[in-house]
């Protein structure tokens, strides 16, 4: 390779996914800002230790939570408000395992998978739904 040649690097746009092999970061088909699957890779290694921390923070919770509730007396009202608190950190798990899930694909692929990103993003409104009937549950 000569010393003035100009490496191509492969680009992937989010946007169109337009995938080109360019040197200028800017995708020609829709102006979005670009970027090279080693970049995608390495958020997707980020993703899937985010998700790993969610899952185990998350699970450890609900397993928890889980032992004090069967061995414990409560009453009706409280059972009900924890098993609301139980099901928030169960979608907060469902929304860990999904992001380790999409991280390892991203890792892998060097593109996101939207199914994956429109699951997480689901999981993630149904946990503010559900900490919201937690709060109104608990007055």
């Amino acid at each position: 390779m000569e010393a003035n040649q100009i490496q191509l690097e492969s680009y992937y746009c989010r946007k169109c996914h337009s995938e080109i092999e360019t040197n200028n970061p800017i995708c020609p088909q829709c102006g979005r800002k670009m970027q090279t699957q080693s970049q995608i890779k390495g958020l997707g290694k980020v993703l899937v230790i985010l998700g790993i921390v969610i899952s185990l923070g998350s699970g450890l919770f609900v397993l928890g939570a889980l032992a004090i509730l069967l061995f414990a007396k409560n009453s009706d009202k409280d059972i009900a408000m924890a098993f609301t608190a139980l099901s928030l950190f169960g979608a907060a798990l469902a929304a860990g395992i999904t992001a380790t899930i999409g991280g390892a694909w991203q890792a892998k692929h060097g593109r996101t998978s939207k199914k994956l990103v429109w699951i997480f993003f689901g999981l993630v409104f149904l946990i503010f739904i559900l900490g919201r009937v937690f709060s109104f549950l608990k007055n």
